[in-house]
């Protein structure tokens, strides 16, 4: 199977899925102008070897969906968490046991256990934290980047996508991070604003009332206009919002359990390898189910034109 078929994904990782299954546990469209295909069950090497088959470089199910969107005058929006999932290791939790003072746990604990809000959260942590600007930024030349994220991105970018990070940490650690690893992408995070010395405050841009998920950064309010489709690709709570109002949602660890618990359609995933893989499929079945959808509209415009004529 060419590479390009499922954005970059060889033949030999295919293969080492061989008889592994990925679950689905849900995908479908809530609002118009296109109902995306329930994708249930589980996605097998043998089927994922058929739709590798049919997504070739330029006559695929990926380039079929991108076509299709297009004719319909609809885009597609990626948001994409940091913490936790472009970033494995939840850079701020590590920069707080670094630098902050050791009261921070106190008021994490409090957040967890839903005594206070993440935005007071954040912002009584980030009083705590003693760290120089050149200090910051040598922990965050340290941040480990998921290996599969810059692949899955270009994933995104040919299949006609907009990607998006939405990160409830400091846009100062994302940028950074994304910068070290030659990214330039669209960031909305907490804006980390240094006081001079070790000290600094934290600005919330993207804080509204009334959020769901009381996140310093609402990330429900990063919908894009009833027109354009959204997947969200999350770990944690203050992803929830977010998730609530997405046609596809790829999740794994706080945010997963909450989809389920709500009864929420999702996929689940370990990395960035796997949340292209349900991408590819997602585009595969929005494909499937558009071309079904226009022969079924040619079939019935035929059969009201055969009728006319008796």
């Amino acid at each position: 199977m060419p590479r390009a078929a499922l954005g970059g994904i060889s033949q030999s990782r295919l293969e080492a899925k061989r008889g592994d299954t990925i679950a689905y546990h849900e995908m479908k469209s809530v609002f118009h102008p296109i109902s995306l295909c329930d994708v249930i069950g589980t996605l097998t090497a043998s089927r994922m070897a058929k739709l590798g088959s049919f997504r070739s470089a330029t006559r695929g199910g990926v380039k079929c969906a991108e076509w299709m969107l297009r004719q319909e005058h609809v885009s597609w929006n990626v948001l994409v968490d940091f913490d936790g999932t472009i970033a494995p290791d939840d850079p701020t939790d590590r920069i707080l046991e670094r630098f902050a003072e050791p009261s921070w746990r106190v008021l994490e604990q409090a957040w967890q256990a839903g005594r206070i809000s993440s935005r007071e959260c954040m912002h009584r942590q980030v009083d705590l934290l003693r760290v120089s600007p050149a200090m910051l930024g040598k922990q965050i030349d340290n941040i480990r980047i998921d290996p599969e994220f810059p692949a899955f991105v270009e994933f995104c970018k040919a299949a006609g996508a907009h990607v998006t990070i939405v990160s409830d940490g400091f846009d100062r650690v994302v940028r950074g991070a994304l910068d070290r690893v030659g990214l330039s992408l669209p960031v909305c995070a907490n804006k980390l604003e240094w006081q001079g010395g070790d000290r600094w405050r934290l600005a919330l841009p993207y804080m509204r009332a009334g959020c769901r998920a009381d996140a310093a950064n609402c990330k429900c309010s990063h919908r894009p206009s009833q027109s354009e489709l959204k997947v969200v690709v999350g770990d944690g709570r203050s992803d929830y919002c977010a998730a609530l109002s997405a046609d596809c949602v790829i999740a794994k660890g706080a945010l997963a359990d909450l989809c389920r618990q709500a009864c929420k359609r999702h996929a689940t995933f370990g990395d960035f390898y796997d949340v292209r893989m349900h991408l590819a499929d997602w585009l595969y079945c929005l494909a499937e189910t558009r071309a079904s959808r226009t022969s079924t509209a040619h079939s019935v415009a035929s059969a009201r034109q055969y009728s006319s004529l008796k």
